[in-house]
């Protein structure tokens, strides 16, 4: 049982972790392409940043190392970190 609650709490913090900085590169990259008057270029290097970072930290590291129940945890903790991230923009919108 001890293993389940381990995996379940590294899981759900890893999650997290990855979501945490997918949406600090997404604010990163959306910020500086509004500095910079339209430029695409920065959304585009975000997204490569983005998918680099949730592919080869979240997909592969999890699917290879863990257990399916910090897999699951991993996409809840993610999904804890994207409802908080929305809820910080929608507030800040006037």
């Amino acid at each position: 049982m001890s293993a389940v609650l381990t995996d379940l709490a590294c899981g759900t913090a890893f999650g997290a972790l990855i979501g945490g900085g997918f949406f600090t590169v997404l604010w990163l990259s959306v910020r500086r392409a509004i500095s910079d008057r339209g430029n695409a270029r920065w959304l585009f290097i975000g997204l490569v940043a983005r998918l680099a970072l949730v592919v080869s930290a979240g997909i592969v590291l999890i699917a290879v190392e863990a257990s399916a129940v910090a897999i699951v945890a991993a996409a809840l903790g993610f999904t804890v970190v994207r409802m908080f991230a929305v809820s910080r923009v929608r507030s800040s919108v006037p």
